[in-house]
């Protein structure tokens, strides 16, 4: 089973159990309701826990989970990551997540000339980090001069670069 990081708990909120949550997902207000399954990763191993409670305050998301109501219960959880699993995701109207594109291969005039390990929100759009044939780390654009096509059948990208982008 597949699981997806959709955020963290940095910290315990008060003493009444809450937790404070960085949100990693575009959908927050979907991931984090009352009595959904979350997983918090401890020590290797996915622990699933049904969140009882849940308030949204500026940039944080506060919730308790398993009616857990006491700061003492709660506070081997904080710095832990928050995921759900990858077949809960609901199908998107268009596009697709960043976890399906994750792992594709890159192919340009019909070869494969690298792969897809990694995907950068900056504030002018988003970065491709990849791998290429000599196993270097590259960085394109997510920009319709080099991304031709998402082809998630096939589990490629087709792209067109110019010299020395890979």
């Amino acid at each position: 089973m597949d699981y997806i990081q959709i955020g963290k708990i940095n910290n315990t909120h008060g003493i009444k159990g809450e937790l404070k949550i960085s949100s990693f997902s575009s959908f927050p207000k979907e991931r984090f309701c009352k009595d959904n399954d979350i997983y918090i990763l401890i020590n290797n191993e996915y622990k699933k826990v049904k969140i009882s409670s849940v308030r949204f305050v500026s940039k944080f998301i506060l919730i308790t989970i398993d009616n857990l109501y006491n700061i003492n219960d709660v506070i081997k959880y904080k710095n832990l990551d928050v995921f759900i699993k990858k077949d809960t995701l609901l199908p998107l109207e268009q596009g697709y997540y960043y976890v399906d594109i994750i792992g594709l291969n890159l192919v340009e005039d019909n070869k494969i000339v690298g792969k897809v390990i990694d995907i950068i929100e900056v504030m002018q759009g988003l970065i491709l980090e990849v791998t290429n044939l000599k196993n270097e780390i590259k960085q394109i654009p997510y920009v319709d001069e080099y991304i031709k096509k998402v082809d998630l059948d096939n589990k490629c990208i087709i792209i067109k670069t110019i010299e020395g982008l890979l």
